[in-house]
Order: structure tokens, then sequence, then C-alpha cells
């Protein structure tokens, strides 16, 4: 037998994509995602658009993918990663900037003024916009101190906007329209209590299938409404399928799921047929719930122990809306 693991493919901005259309008929997102015949790397377009702030370069599209992996494109590559797969969840900047520190990555970040009144800091951003400054916002330091400060990720989400003008429109109005009224109390960083107001939510697919999820903060909401739900709503489909089709079969068995991602054994002469068999069911059980998206998986056998990568034969599976399931690799 060998270790054979499956998992979906940028999957979370899949599932944004296709709310965003859902919700406006509409989505620069979902058209991305299904350019061209084969999977459109997110990471890789956004990542040219930060070089070119960075460097003051227009780098296209297919220049950045064929140099993906050298230093000069890799590490934007890298930075676009967490952006364009947190902000669609509502964070913060700062919940970002721990988010980010954790791949060592560090955007640029200054404290220009400090101040013991909210409103002094207030004037001062609008000054510094009004003379054309970029990337300036407000930061509370403690209970009792404000600042303004220059912040990089505040250029970086302007800029992921601009691919993604539906993103903006639900995170800044839109996602008003599922508060309840209701009120509930949490406590800050700083100790103090504060109001956060409820919101409620349902995914509903085109065979009937509702899900609802209820009391859910600002971030818990567009974070599950645009990626979480939908996405598990359809791996769940897929596993259901998946464990009730090889639950006795002698040469394939299934192991654990994690996250969006498939763990099994396989072995036998009919195995690569097996794989390709698990990721189509992978990606259409997935466009039962997303269908107007392409849907991609990667496999990866590994002949003694499961690893993250580094296995001896990978090959991507994916299929467009309405067309055959196609593959590459080895």
């Amino acid at each position: 037998f060998s270790i054979v693991s499956i998992d979906y493919s940028g999957l979370e901005m899949a599932s944004c994509a296709t709310q965003l259309y859902k919700t406006f008929g509409s989505s620069k997102m979902l058209d991305l995602l299904n350019t061209g015949d084969i999977p459109f790397d997110m990471h890789s377009n956004y990542g040219r658009l930060l070089k070119g702030m960075k460097e003051g370069l227009e780098v296209s599209y297919d220049e950045f993918v064929a140099n993906k992996k050298k230093a000069g494109y890799k590490e934007y590559r890298q930075t676009g990663k967490p952006v364009n797969l947190s902000f669609p969840g509502g964070v913060g900047y700062d919940t970002m900037r721990y988010l980010m520190a954790q791949d060592d990555i560090y955007p640029e970040y200054k404290v220009l003024t400090r101040s013991v009144s909210e409103c002094q800091c207030d004037m001062v951003c609008k000054q510094l916009w009004s003379k054309g400054y970029d990337n300036i916002r407000k930061k509370r330091l403690s209970r009792e101190e404000w600042a303004v400060v220059y912040d990089e990720l505040v250029g970086m989400k302007k800029a992921l906007f601009v691919l993604y003008p539906e993103l903006e429109e639900f995170l800044t109005d839109y996602h008003k329209t599922f508060l309840t009224g209701e009120i509930g109390k949490v406590k800050n960083e700083f100790g103090e209590w504060e109001e956060e107001p409820y919101y409620r939510y349902q995914i509903k697919t085109l065979d009937g299938e509702v899900f609802t999820r209820d009391y859910c903060t600002y971030t818990a909401c567009c974070n599950g409404y645009l990626m979480q739900s939908p996405s598990a709503m359809g791996a769940k489909r897929a596993m259901y399928k998946i464990i009730k089709k090889y639950a006795e079969h002698p040469y394939m068995i299934p192991q654990v799921f994690v996250h969006d991602e498939i763990i099994f054994e396989v072995a036998g002469s009919e195995k690569y047929a097996i794989i390709e068999d698990v990721s189509r069911i992978m990606i259409e059980s997935m466009q039962e719930v997303l269908p107007e998206v392409r849907i991609a998986v990667e496999a990866e056998e590994f002949p003694e122990c499961w690893k993250k990568a580094g296995g001896v034969w990978t090959r991507e599976f994916w299929k467009s809306p309405g067309e055959i399931l196609r593959s590459r690799g080895s």
C-alpha cells in the first residue's frame, strides 16, 4: 500500500468567488478563477500587483507565474497568500499583521505620532489623507493612548479591492443585511466591555440543503458566509460519497480527513484510477455547492508515510463548470 493525500486547491477563494457572485450577480474573483483552460494562480496574480507597487514595475501574470519560485517573485506571492485568504474573512489590520508574522512576513509599519485624544488622531489622519499620503490609519495603543501609523497593509487591502470590487462592497456595507438587531457583550484587549452586534446567515444549495448559523460576530459572518460554510458543506458531501463507495474496497482504505484534505491507503494495479475517481468525487461534490466555479484538487503519493510535500507521484485534477475532468502532472 501507498499513502495518498488529495486536497482542494484554492478552495477558500473558489467559495468566496461563488458567494460574491450569488450575492451581487457578478464577481471579478469568479471571472479570474474561471480564466483560461487550466487553474488560475490567484496568489501569483495578486503577487504581481505587490511587486508592481513596491518596485514600480508592471509585471504580467504569465511572467510572474513563470518565475514564481525565483527570488524577486516568490516573496511577493508568499506575502499575497494571507492577504488573499484572510482579508475576505473580515480580519482587521492588527490580526492580519499577527497572522503574517507566523510566516515571517512583516509589512512596513511605523508609528508617526501618539496622542491621548482619539479625536486628535482622527484629525491628523484626515490632514495626511488630504495631502495625498497613503497607508495611514489610526491605531489604539492602550486604554489611554492612540496613534497615527503608517501601515503598508492599508495599501495591500486597497489593491485587493481593486481586483475584487464586490468583496469591498460586501465587507464595507452589504454585511449589514445579516444583522439581527441583537447585541452581546465582549471584553476587548484592553479589558473593557464593548457591545458586539450579532449576525445570522444562511447558505442554500440548488438541491435544497440549507445551513444556518446564528449569533455570529462580524468576522465570523464574513468568514463563514464567504468561505468556510460553503466549503465545509461541499467537503462533507464528498467525504460521505467516498466513504460509502470505498468502505468495503480491498485496495482503498480511507484514513482521515483534515480540513480540506483526505488521506487514504491504496494499492493494486488500479490505484491511479482510484486516485482519479476520488479526485472526481471531491470536485463534483464541491460543485454541487459551488456550481459556478472551477474546482481543483492536488493528489500526491507517498510510499512510506504522509508528508506535506515530496511525494513520488503528484497530479492536479480540475473541472470547470459544464466541462469534463482534466489533469496534469506525473
